[in-house]
């Protein structure tokens, strides 16, 4: 049977009549404030901690799950952006490399052209001279 706020007030006042305020209230401190059946026992928090024991379990467990789910979806989402980085990177090797034969041929026929002329440019200036010392020594 559960006392109310007053029962417990009225009976409080009389312990205090019969052993005096202090053992009054050592005694109503004993007395507990709502029905016996509402008190857990410590069987029940045994019951609570393992029932929460195994919750925190399962749920770390999913949690586990998911987190090496995710890391796999990352992983193999890094490995495609690798392997189109290195395609990428080849494609670009690829082209640097036509580019530069490309140039070197060029440079190389300019080379040649430039040579030429200047061989031409020799030759043309060595006859002129010639011809303007045999033309000295004909006058």
């Amino acid at each position: 049977m559960a006392i109310d706020e007053e029962a417990r007030h009225r009976i409080h006042r009389r312990l205090e009549e019969l052993l005096g305020s202090e053992d009054a209230a050592a005694l109503m401190a004993q007395v507990a404030p709502v029905e016996w059946e509402g008190v857990a026992t410590k069987a029940d928090l045994r019951l609570l901690e393992e029932r929460m024991r195994l919750v925190l379990r399962s749920e770390l467990s999913a949690l586990r799950a998911e987190l090496t789910e995710r890391i796999a979806e990352l992983s193999e989402g890094m490995m495609r952006l690798s392997e189109r980085m290195e395609t990428q990177t080849m494609a670009f090797s690829e082209r640097m490399e036509t580019q530069t034969v490309a140039f070197s041929e060029r440079m190389e026929k300019q080379a040649t052209t430039f040579v030429r002329s200047t061989v031409a440019a020799v030759i043309g200036s060595v006859l002129t001279v010639a011809s303007l010392v045999f033309a000295a020594r004909l006058f």
